[in-house]
């Protein structure tokens, strides 16, 4: 990163009154936060301009904010240039704290998808402390010209109403570990050129990221070509303007999809759906939404299933599955098995085969919650008094926990679970021994029971409905 001195005119900057009303839309969430936010900044020009505006904003009415700073671990010098912008913020009023993970990018480099990669780092952490912090609404610096490169690279990705409508003013995060969190976007409508002029309204340092002009990366490739696209009316207004036009189509959608889930869909605590005729039956624009947010939601993925499975899978699902089903995605579409050929209701799991999450629980043990396989979150494995001894390892099951746990008093359960769906749940083993299989000691209605694993209470809980609300 290198420093920018700023030198543009100002005459374009955002007044104390235009960014006021950019931030009204959100005062409700702010003032059910108790009136506290963090604002995530880089440094760079975009993230400055808007911890300048808000630092402004919140001194005016009495608001407290945070500014987080995400060391991805990407360069040699990262810490050091992290270091860098939380002084430059000290100095001018701004509580900041850099964030980084020891045994992320620095421990294991990034080397292929390197932006997305990053970029999950980059939200795991911001959500991590604003949870720790109790901190419930998160400001981010996405502004207008980002917002028509990112319909850019979904239109160019084939990507439907819901990749089209890109980048929200609000989006709600929430994560089974850290609860939820309200990302907002103020700059979202405002054009790049007066956000830099707002950073010189206020004289605020910057760095430039070198990766911001690196083509090996599909958006730096996509910002170069604006000029020209502009030339024949894909201007970032227009784009914006789509986005806008396909978030209401999006939202839309989402509800009938949530209607039809409500009334045909039972999640299951063990983690999985139990789909009833009438989600197949809808339109296709809706069946497709639902079944795309199930498949993801049950097979705990962090992106969903190619447009072109679903079509297959949902044609499928009418018009009558394979035996022994259709994998994709990592998940399972199966008949229910109760009644072949008459009860067309079908089952969606986790794909048993395509687990391969483990969690080495190392000496001293966590005194917390883990999430395991982005769908179960167990916790807590160490007793309260967080004493050091050797837990073991969450893995799956798999055919050889299932034969086990039928020995450690779990038969009753097992029973009263589709076969398939055995397998893929998670376990506390010890070396080859399973010492617990928490998932089994679920209520059919209010997820699950503590039990005591080692001398250990262990929960375990399927996080899908969460999920599945922030999906759909």
């Amino acid at each position: 990163m290198s420093a920018e001195n700023p030198s543009r005119a100002a005459e374009t900057a955002l007044t104390p009154a235009e960014f006021a009303a950019l931030m009204a839309p959100f005062e409700p969430d702010i003032a059910a936060a108790s009136g506290r936010l963090a604002v995530a900044c880089s440094g760079g020009p975009d993230s400055m301009a808007l911890t300048a505006c808000l630092h402004e904003w919140a001194a005016l009415r009495g608001r407290k904010l945070d500014a987080l700073i995400v060391d991805h671990g990407l360069r040699p010098d990262s810490g050091a240039e992290a270091e860098r912008v939380r002084a430059w913020l000290a100095d001018r009023g701004v509580s900041a704290t850099c964030l980084s993970d020891p045994g992320g990018a620095a421990a294991a480099p990034l080397k292929s998808n390197i932006q997305d990669r990053a970029r999950t780092l980059r939200y795991r952490l911001l959500q991590e402390w604003c949870a720790r912090a109790g901190v419930r609404v998160l400001v981010v610096a996405h502004h207008r010209d980002d917002q028509a490169e990112t319909v850019l690279l979904r239109l160019a990705r084939g990507s439907g109403v819901s990749g089209l409508a890109a980048m929200r003013p609000k989006t709600r995060l929430l994560d089974p570990l850290f609860g939820p969190l309200t990302v907002i976007r103020p700059f979202l409508d405002t054009p790049k050129a007066r956000v830099a002029a707002s950073l010189a309204r206020f004289g605020w340092p910057s760095a430039q990221d070198p990766s911001n002009a690196d083509p090996r990366f599909a958006r730096v490739r996509m910002r170069r070509a604006a000029p020209d696209l502009a030339q024949v009316g894909l201007t970032s207004e227009t784009l914006a303007e789509t986005a806008a036009v396909m978030a209401r189509a999006d939202d839309a959608l989402r509800g009938a999809a949530r209607t039809v889930i409500d009334r045909h869909v039972r999640l299951h605590p063990a983690g999985y759906a139990r789909v009833a005729p009438g989600l197949w039956e809808a339109s296709d624009d809706i069946a497709l939404r639902a079944l795309r947010s199930l498949a993801q939601a049950v097979g705990g993925a962090a992106y969903p299933p190619r447009s072109r499975s679903l079509i297959q899978i949902l044609a499928a699902a009418r018009d009558g599955l394979p035996k022994r089903g259709m994998t994709f995605a990592g998940v399972k579409i199966q008949t229910s098995g109760s009644a072949p050929g008459l009860d067309r209701t079908l089952l969606i799991l986790r794909e048993s085969a395509a687990i391969d999450h483990r969690i080495d629980l190392q000496s001293p043990a966590p005194n917390a919650p883990v999430v395991w396989d982005r769908r179960f979150v167990l916790g807590p494995i160490a007793g309260a008094g967080g004493e050091k001894t050797d837990v073991g390892t969450i893995r799956k099951l798999g055919q050889a926990g299932v034969a086990q746990a039928r020995k450690l008093g779990y038969s009753k359960a097992l029973a009263a679970l589709p076969g398939s769906v055995r397998a893929g749940l998670p376990g506390l083993w010890r070396g080859d021994v399973l010492a617990a299989a928490p998932a089994l000691r679920q209520d059919a209605g209010h997820g699950a029971e503590p039990m005591e694993a080692g001398g250990r209470s262990v929960y375990c809980r399927f996080a899908a409905w969460r999920q599945l609300l922030n999906l759909l």
